[in-house]
């Protein structure tokens, strides 16, 4: 399984971004690989649309699940951080 961070997400959103090319060939690089969001990159990206529709639909043309992240979990990343 492989968390897919929010910045690379957001360049795949925006076409001429100066890392578009790269963020899309990274993820089509990876396709055969388990990817997906925490509910903490949603939240980074939701914003950027007008609905939870539209961000729905965005998200699932990329395929990529939302997974919680455990209470502990959370708990570590904000140690690391």
């Amino acid at each position: 399984m492989i968390l897919v961070d929010s910045n690379v997400i957001i360049d795949t959103f925006e076409p001429g971004s100066e890392w578009f090319e790269w963020s899309h060939d990274a993820l089509g690089d990876l396709a055969d690989d388990d990817l997906f969001i925490d509910s903490v990159v949603a939240a980074e990206i939701g914003s950027r649309f007008q609905s939870a529709e539209e961000f729905a639909d965005s998200l699932a043309t990329l395929g990529l699940p939302i997974l919680a992240v455990p209470l502990h979990g959370a708990w570590l990343a904000g140690q690391a951080y």
